[in-house]
């Protein structure tokens, strides 16, 4: 029997194009619900025979809000991509999604944490009943919000990927989207925090040369997984009296750009920091940070 289409799509993407867990089990999910819905409606439709009108079809019955109409179209254009160009199925000529009209997306401001309120939750993770708990939740939520990394290049840090100068951290090399390799030059949070984490995993010895490892319990010594990271920021949230779902790695991420926004830093350089394939992407920060034009239109005299 040969391969599910989509699995092996799925494992194109995880192996070979390097995407996230999250993004592979999302783009997944999403052919799967068109596969579901196209062999209620059109019964026996191979891939090949798949047409435009089938995708509108699909948007019409399914009538998702704009941003998850996006992702949709994304992953179904994404997965015909790959049996085009990668399986090269002799069926298929062309992409069918190309036909379709992207959704225009309603403007989002980024969801970022002010200064005051990421203190209040390095606080919290400190004040674990269990301090060498404590010490690693802290430098890893004060790494990621000193630095910008995505959650995924953080976790995939190795204790050979840290530069050192002086005997002092002073950048990280990791592998970005697309399987692109950099190397980032760390703030000096960062630096404190990875350092202050270092010094103490000297003494956990550990099975992983991972930097973020568990501690305890049947996973001692591994690296730590996406869904643990999670769940921590939410005990560390509840602890510090702060909604959970206002904290998360990717918060951290909006606020580390946001607040770099803030100082007037220019949006290339707020590219480069936070490793965006495109200018595009870094557009959501171009609205943040207006102050000084808040104050002057709020000074602009009340004329009758």
């Amino acid at each position: 029997m040969p391969p599910d289409p989509i699995s092996a799509f799925a494992h194109y993407l995880a192996v070979e194009a390097q995407l996230s867990p999250r993004t592979v089990r999302e783009y997944s999910q999403d052919v799967r619900l068109f596969r579901t819905w196209l062999d209620a409606a059109h019964p026996l439709t191979p891939w090949e025979e798949v047409a435009p009108s089938h995708l509108r079809g699909f948007l019409a019955a399914r009538r998702f809000r704009p941003h998850r109409q996006a992702r949709v179209l994304s992953s179904l254009s994404r997965f015909f991509g790959y049996l085009l160009n990668v399986e090269k199925r002799p069926g298929l000529a062309s992409n069918p999604v190309a036909a379709l009209t992207r959704p225009r997306l309603p403007e989002r401001l980024p969801r970022y944490r002010e200064p005051q309120e990421v203190q209040a939750f390095l606080e919290a993770a400190l004040k674990n009943p269990r301090p060498t708990l404590g010490l690693r939740d802290y430098c890893l939520a004060r790494f990621l919000v000193s630095s910008g990394l995505r959650l995924s290049a953080c976790l995939g840090l190795t204790l050979d990927d840290v530069r050192y100068r002086n005997g002092f951290p002073h950048a990280v090399r990791y592998v970005g989207k697309g399987g692109r390799e950099r190397e980032k030059v760390l703030t000096e949070g960062a630096a404190q925090a990875l350092a202050q984490w270092l010094k103490h995993r000297k003494g956990h010895p550990a099975q992983s040369r991972h930097v973020w490892v568990h501690l305890q319990g049947r996973a001692a010594g591994q690296v730590m997984t996406p869904r643990a990271v999670q769940l921590m920021f939410k005990r560390v949230a509840r602890r510090a009296g702060l909604d959970p779902k206002g904290f998360s790695p990717h918060k951290l991420r909006h606020s580390f750009a946001t607040w770099l926004r803030k100082k007037g830093v220019a949006l290339d350089v707020i590219r480069e920091a936070l490793d965006h394939a495109s200018i595009q992407t870094t557009q959501i920060y171009a609205r943040v940070g207006n102050e000084e034009l808040e104050a002057a239109l709020r000074a602009f005299p009340n004329v009758m």
